[in-house]
């Protein structure tokens, strides 16, 4: 059994979508359009990312995250890296 719409024959078990305007139209168009720019936008907020390289401070590199706070004990201290012969790197060592 097929059903009948206005633009000819179509498979049976689907369903025809008729607007009875073409302000339904125009307003449904709307809809979607808005609903997606909403869920765009939504998501580039979601994303963001600090980095903290922990060289006698706990402050974001750029400044623009926020500090991190010392919940534990411990201290700054430069070691020497192996691989380099003369160079050291401060880190923060926890105890």
């Amino acid at each position: 059994m097929f059903l009948r719409s206005e633009t000819g024959v179509v498979a049976p078990g689907f369903v025809v979508a008729s607007f009875k305007s073409k302000n339904m139209k125009k307003n449904i168009t709307r809809l979607f359009l808005a609903i997606l720019l909403l869920g765009t936008a939504t998501a580039t907020f979601a994303q963001q990312t600090y980095y903290y390289d922990f060289r006698n401070s706990f402050n974001e590199n750029s400044g623009s995250g926020p500090a991190l706070n010392v919940l534990g004990t411990g201290a700054f201290t430069d070691v020497p890296l192996p691989e380099l012969s003369c160079l050291s790197r401060t880190v923060y060592g926890f105890t």
